[in-house]
Formats: C-alpha cells, sequence, structure tokens
C-alpha cells in the first residue's frame, strides 16, 4: 500500500506513526528502528497544518474590537467599530502576511491515515 495518488500530485507532507497517533516522522526509513519487524503495523497520513486563515482574520479582530469597545463604552459603543468592506481586506490581507512571516506553525492534522504492515524489503540498507 502505498500514499494516496492525490498526496502524491500535490507532494503533500506524508508523516509516519507506529501508533497511529503520534506521527513524528516524516519517512518510513525515519520510523524504523530496533523495535519493528517485518510485520509490525504503521500508519501514514498527509500532514495537513492550519491556513492563516483558520489561526485568525480580519473579523477575529473587529469582533474583539467590538467586544471591549462594548465592555469599555456599554450601549454607548453599538454598532462599534463600523468598518468599511475595504478596510476589512486591507486588515485580512495585512494579518495573513504577518501570521504567514511570523507564526508559521510548526504542527498540524493528520488526515487519510492508513496502516501498512512492514516487509522484510524495508529493512534492506537500500532503503
Amino acid at each position: 500500500m502505498s500514499m494516496s495518488d492525490d498526496a502524491k500530485e500535490l507532494k503533500q507532507r506524508v508523516v509516519w506513526s507506529t501508533n497511529g497517533e503520534d506521527f513524528c516522522d516524516d519517512s518510513l526509513q525515519d520510523l524504523i528502528d530496533d523495535d519493528l519487524v517485518p510485520g509490525s503495523i504503521v500508519y501514514f497520513g498527509v500532514a495537513v497544518p492550519p491556513t492563516t486563515r483558520q489561526l485568525c482574520d480580519a473579523s477575529d479582530v473587529i469582533e474583539m474590537i467590538g467586544d471591549r469597545g462594548g465592555d469599555y463604552g456599554g450601549e454607548y459603543a453599538d454598532g462599534f467599530p463600523d468598518v468599511s468592506k475595504e478596510a476589512k481586506k486591507e486588515l485580512d490581507t495585512f494579518l495573513l502576511e504577518w501570521i504567514s512571516k511570523n507564526c508559521r506553525p510548526e504542527f498540524f492534522q493528520v488526515k487519510e491515515i492508513q496502516r501498512r504492515a512492514l516487509t522484510a524489503d524495508d529493512f534492506n540498507d537500500d532503503r
């Protein structure tokens, strides 16, 4: 069994695990150690990091500003902030660029998890 054709086509990062939960290795060769033998079951899947929008976008910031304005001004802050579509887009662009530059996540979820039984060929020195 091999990684899905979709993962190959998109050159997605494939990660490996011995327990199907902790995907810490980037290749089968990195995963294989003295405790594994032919017939051992391992798992692999596609690493999917969060998008920048999943971390924060303009709507999140504008909502937070509105909440804080409401905490400070009570009913007098109703409707605050009144942000134009252009201003929201400008903030969104800034946040997405800033997050991409300064907050690149090193964590991910694993999708398309598959089981694989190791074979003797996996242990060859030619790996």
